[in-house]
């Protein structure tokens, strides 16, 4: 990570945190997320940045914050040579201010440091070996002895993020902490400290708390017991828990029964129920003995700390893991495995309860172009539609009403002949579903479809199911003359390779397909 981007960086969370993104720099952000680093990073920064703002709101009564912090600065100028003094005021230095300089004791309105009132910036160095730590800004209240309270906020998290590795050498003396415990402990209980909340909505989300239906805005916090789910196939919904870790719902996806969503989220355990769709997840380390448990009607995963996309349909469960290791137990019979990063798990009837890798060795078979001749695609030889015919693929519906096309467009991205000769000719069903089957030796596939549109945006939406296994949800729905890969993997038992084609709205139509073994 080079300096330029860790700068960048810093700037793109400072413009989230203030709520001033524009889109083009939301998916310049989403694209540095990409790497692990910046996404732990990113994980962190805003859970202090919600941690700061709930605690900078409590309602006590400034004399009597004043005196906490007179104290817990008092104590750290003082001779103590204890370690956490001098960690607190090597914190303290990195508070910096941005007004004019003045000298003097702490009073209303100044900083024991520097003078004035303002903007502070707490300061976190990066290099290019460490993980970035980036500038964190919040804009602090101009009351008298709220800045202070402030600043000793600030340096309290901060301790909290960066004295990991001082845990368990350091122990302030019993008198110091009962005197700020017995002074914050006659205060009100805050009513606006960081819940679960709907961090991002895309087309219709819906909430749903004691079989209320309410629309999921931004913004909204959520409770233990509620359900969230998104309506329909451009629809998406980001929730993000008290302690940073972030659920991303897919269209026409449904969870409930969430738990570990109150002020005490950073330590309680998580759970929630996917009654259906796809779940991406991006979760903080756990509390020892209390992992996040995701169920499903046939599966239950737990979790620990880790990123992982977890799929479901009536009766089927596909957990994808790209980070970390997450324990998935069938519960016909209580069996598990646990899954790696780089690795996935099927839980489905007739479908092996296995570990398998997500980059395993591919190996050709065959390439088929539709209604097409024979061509050259990506290195690998394909068969004529003909030919395939030959060999024994079965191209069919119910009442057997599919049909060919074959027109004359220039794909967007751009293809050499022989791709734009393939995606120009497909196979595609007359107002229902489709079937494709080829026989095969039993073993693990990949497929990968090849699909056009010539006709106008949006003119098709299908799902495809790879031997009884939902593999691709919302497939087909492309601008017009775009094109697109769908790869999807699945297992053949019976000695058959089986696709079926959903229909949800327009013809599925299919220009070409490349079968790959798997080892």
């Amino acid at each position: 990570m080079s300096p330029t981007e860790n700068i960048r960086f810093e700037e793109l969370v400072s413009s989230y945190l203030d709520s001033r993104l524009s889109e083009a720099q939301e998916y310049e952000l989403l694209q540095i997320l990409e790497s692990p680093a910046y996404g732990r990073a990113f994980l962190e920064m805003t859970r202090i940045d919600g941690e700061i703002k709930g605690l900078l709101s409590l309602p006590v009564a400034d004399d009597v914050m004043a005196n906490v912090v007179a104290k817990e600065i008092a104590y750290s100028s003082g001779e103590s040579s204890h370690k956490q003094s001098r960690m607190y005021k090597a914190v303290m230095e990195t508070i910096e201010v941005h007004t004019p300089r003045s000298t003097g004791s702490l009073r209303p309105g100044t900083n024991p440091r520097q003078g004035g009132s303002g903007r502070f910036i707490v300061h976190r160095p990066s290099s290019e070996h460490e993980a970035p730590r980036p500038s964190l800004r919040i804009t602090k209240p101009t009351t008298p002895w709220a800045m202070a309270i402030s600043i000793a906020f600030h340096a309290a998290l901060i301790v909290l993020i960066l004295g990991i590795q001082f845990a368990g050498r350091n122990q302030v003396p019993q008198n110091h902490i009962s005197n700020s415990e017995t002074l914050l402990a006659q205060a009100p209980v805050p009513t606006n400290l960081p819940t679960a909340r709907i961090e991002a909505v895309s087309g219709e989300a819906i909430a749903i708390e004691r079989s209320q239906r309410k629309l999921a805005e931004q913004g909204r916090s959520i409770g233990d017991g509620e359900a969230i789910e998104t309506v329909g196939l451009k629809s998406s919904a980001g929730i993000k828990y008290p302690d940073g870790s972030l659920l991303m719902l897919n269209p026409d996806t449904k969870i409930s029964q969430l738990t570990g969503t109150g002020i005490d989220g950073a330590a309680a355990a998580k759970s929630f129920y996917v009654d259906r769709g796809i779940v991406s997840a991006n979760v903080f380390k756990q509390p020892a003995g209390r992992p996040m448990t995701v169920v499903t009607s046939n599966a239950e995963a737990t979790v620990v700390g880790t990123r992982f996309t977890l799929a479901v349909a009536p009766g089927q469960t596909r957990l994808d893991v790209t980070e970390g290791l997450v324990r998935l137990t069938r519960l016909g019979d209580k069996r598990f495995v646990y899954v790696r990063a780089g690795e996935y798990a099927v839980v489905a009837d007739g479908v092996d309860f296995a570990v398998k890798s997500l980059n395993p060795i591919r190996t050709f078979i065959m390439g088929v172009n539709f209604y097409g001749p024979a061509v050259t695609i990506e290195g690998n030889r394909w068969l004529s539609h003909t030919d395939a015919l030959v060999r024994g693929l079965k191209v069919e519906n119910f009442d057997n009403r599919t049909n060919s096309q074959i027109v004359n467009f220039d794909p967007i991205p751009p293809v050499d002949a022989d791709m734009r000769t393939m995606l120009n000719s497909r196979v595609y069903s007359i107002g229902a579903d489709m079937d494709f089957k080829l026989a095969l030796p039993n073993g693990d596939y990949e497929v990968v479809l090849y699909i056009f549109e010539p006709h106008k945006n949006g003119s098709r939406v299908f799902d495809v199911e790879f031997n009884g296994v939902l593999a691709k949800r919302g497939a087909g729905r492309l601008k017009m003359s775009e094109w697109e890969r769908v790869p999807m993997r699945g297992t053949v038992k019976d000695g058959v390779l089986h696709l079926h084609f959903t229909k949800t709205y327009g013809n599925p139509a299919i220009s070409g397909m490349a079968i790959f073994k798997l080892d």
